[in-house]
């Protein structure tokens, strides 16, 4: 799916991109709309001549000459109108899934902040019925557009040739309805802006309430949030019955307009038949004419209404898609931040191959606290080694700066040492010479923003401190990084996960379907399946976020023993809460004051008496309180 622009900042600009690749389609259609309007205006006419030839004491077969060619040219305008109908209302589906597919591409191009400060419930509001009134005003609004719009010429043209004075009476009207329209569309516009802002507040409550279905009734709160549900419900009833307010008015405001206007007509078309002036087959075609008018009037009114929806709907899809892509895949840049111009130098000997954070600075907004102050620290290629530290010290942070999830405000992570960095078999032409290609392989170290976004994520197995697993079986979630796996590789990585102690508990084994975030699967089973998931993927460095917090003592020691002898040469970064987990890493960071205040091996930091041993003491304090009580 090639990703379109939202750049133009005009709703028919965007519009207009969009039906681009279907422009054939809506071609054919709007011609059809023309075809359907001609043969609509041919009806009047063949009645005037009927009227005419019975005033004439024409045969009855005359009328029925008449009659049959009326049938016919209706018969003909409806199976023009059917086409129009088909093909416009069919092309704007498919703008529709080409918009859907690229708003939700775009947001997973979004960085982590974005989804910080966004609510779930407001986001899919805008995916499905903010983009259905767009895809209104590309279908219906549009080939009425064009059929309503060509009646009325078409009808005017007809209506100045069959008496020219009592259609200059029909165009007195044009600019009072015209007033009346634009008055009333800029409240349309805005009072269903206000209704989408509200509906997509509504969403968000109920999303957030079925996520947090357990905890809410686990703190007995459904009250609560039924009353908090009722008011936003209330809110949303009055901003609808706004809009339903000023709806309503528009259309009857519109009908009497025509309604008065009829009457003159009458009025004034009766004397100037009983005077002679115009005939009376000619007066009945005329008001054929007004009455063919009529609804392309009214329905003007309602293709108006359409817009202004769509329009307030497009600024709310426009709010999610001019928001930056955090990278682009190409140079490794994000939201306009360019790599840093830094010399790649050889590693030296005293540069220890690894993953090297340099100089790191980051906080989570310009106006909150640092998480890190200039923090330098040095990951060994093929070790494993454990974060700690105490809650807030940027643990979780520092995994996701070198996954690039956020960007830090200085610093660089520089990757060194694995043959993953080597240049590609295959490079593209003109890439041969850059300096992505001078890597490791060849003695060099690279800088992570250095490198395509997805193939630095692609060297990272990452479990994250908080499971997320998917509505589908074991098998599925287990092979989700790497659908084609064989069912020996699946087994294999949840043998090293020890998930493969509860598989026969289930009752079809691997083909087991899991709930929706795994809710049927424990927290410590849930654990072990996201981190069966990322040793699938064998990658060159594997990332724990504090992953075994759920698992037994013995169960983790035995999942890191399997690490240990299954991934040799690979680099581990182990952050846990657990410090009986660290004493197995080969090296441990401790993580204090925005910085790494310690590091080095469990033996070496419990003779420093530091941070490390106090914490280590008191968690062994703890755990054996614990086993006396």
């Amino acid at each position: 799916m090639k990703r379109m622009s939202f750049n133009d900042t005009s709703f028919i600009g965007t519009l207009a991109a969009f039906t681009r690749p279907y422009r054939k389609r809506l071609a054919f259609g709007l011609t059809a709309a023309a075809l359907a309007s001609a043969f609509d205006v041919l009806g009047p006419m063949l009645l005037r001549s009927g009227v005419n030839a019975l005033q004439a004491s024409r045969p009855v077969g005359w009328l029925y000459g008449f009659a049959g060619s009326i049938i016919i040219v209706a018969f003909i305008g409806g199976v023009f109108r059917y086409l129009m109908r088909r093909v416009v209302i069919g092309a704007s589906r498919w703008v529709e899934s080409d918009l859907r597919e690229n708003y939700f591409s775009h947001l997973l191009s979004l960085a982590p902040k974005f989804f910080d400060r966004s609510l779930t419930g407001d986001l899919m509001a805008r995916s499905t019925d903010d983009l259905e009134r767009v895809r209104m005003v590309l279908g219906p609004a549009l080939q009425f557009s064009v059929a309503t719009s060509l009646t009325l010429i078409f009808s005017a043209a007809m209506m100045f040739y069959l008496d020219p004075k009592l259609a200059l009476l029909v165009m007195i009207l044009a600019p009072v309805i015209g007033g009346v329209v634009i008055s009333l569309t800029g409240t349309i516009h805005r009072v269903n802006l206000q209704q989408q802002r509200v509906y997509g507040a509504l969403e968000a409550h109920v999303q957030e309430n079925l996520s947090g279905a357990r905890v809410i009734k686990s703190f007995v709160r459904e009250q609560r949030e039924s009353e908090k549900f009722a008011a936003t419900c209330r809110l949303y009833f009055k901003r609808s019955m706004v809009v339903a307010r000023v709806q309503a008015l528009f259309m009857p405001v519109l009908t009497m307009l025509i309604g008065f206007g009829v009457a003159g007509i009458m009025w004034v078309g009766g004397q100037r038949v009983i005077a002679g002036v115009i005939g009376l087959g000619d007066f009945i075609a005329f008001l054929s004419y007004l009455a063919l008018m009529t609804w392309p009037m009214i329905a003007l009114g309602w293709v108006t209404h359409l817009y202004q929806r769509g329009k307030a709907s497009h600024k709310r899809l426009r709010e999610i898609l001019d928001v930056n892509e955090q990278f682009s895949d190409d140079d490794g840049s994000a939201d306009g931040h360019e790599a840093d111009d830094k010399t790649v130098q050889p590693a030296s000997e005293a540069q220890a191959s690894g993953i090297r954070f340099s100089n790191i600075r980051f906080s989570y907004n310009d106006q909150g606290p640092q998480v890190f102050d200039n923090l330098n620290l040095l990951f060994p290629q093929g070790k494993i080694t454990a974060v700690v530290g105490r809650t807030g010290s940027g643990k979780s942070t520092l995994l996701r700066i070198l996954s690039r999830l956020y960007e830090p405000r200085q610093g660089t992570v520089i990757l060194s040492g694995f043959p993953e960095l080597a240049p590609p078999a295959r490079l593209e032409a003109g890439r041969t010479a850059s300096r992505e290609s001078r890597s490791a392989a060849d003695g060099r170290e690279v800088a992570w923003n250095e490198l395509p976004v997805s193939r630095l994520r692609r060297m990272i197995g990452y479990v994250d401190q908080t499971p997320f697993l998917f509505s589908a079986t074991i098998t599925e979630n287990i092979a989700f990084g790497k659908p084609d796996a064989t069912v020996q590789e699946i087994r294999h990585a949840a043998q090293m996960a020890r998930f493969d102690l509860d598989v026969d508990d289930f009752p079809d084994a691997y083909d087991t379907r899991i709930g929706e975030r795994g809710v049927t699967l424990s927290g410590g089973q849930q654990q072990r399946l996201t981190l069966a998931r990322a040793l699938l993927l064998d990658p060159p460095i594997l990332v724990l976020d504090d992953a075994l917090s759920a698992v037994d003592t013995r169960t983790e020691s035995e999942i890191i023993n399997n690490i240990k002898t299954g991934l040799k040469g690979k680099t581990v970064i182990l952050v846990t809460h657990r410090l009986a987990a660290s004493e197995r890493a080969d090296r441990i960071a401790v993580l204090e004051g925005g910085a790494v205040a310690e590091f080095g091996t469990h033996e070496e930091l419990m003779k420093l008496g530091g941070v490390y041993a106090d914490m280590y003491h008191r968690q062994r304090l703890a755990d054996e309180l614990g086993e006396i009580s």
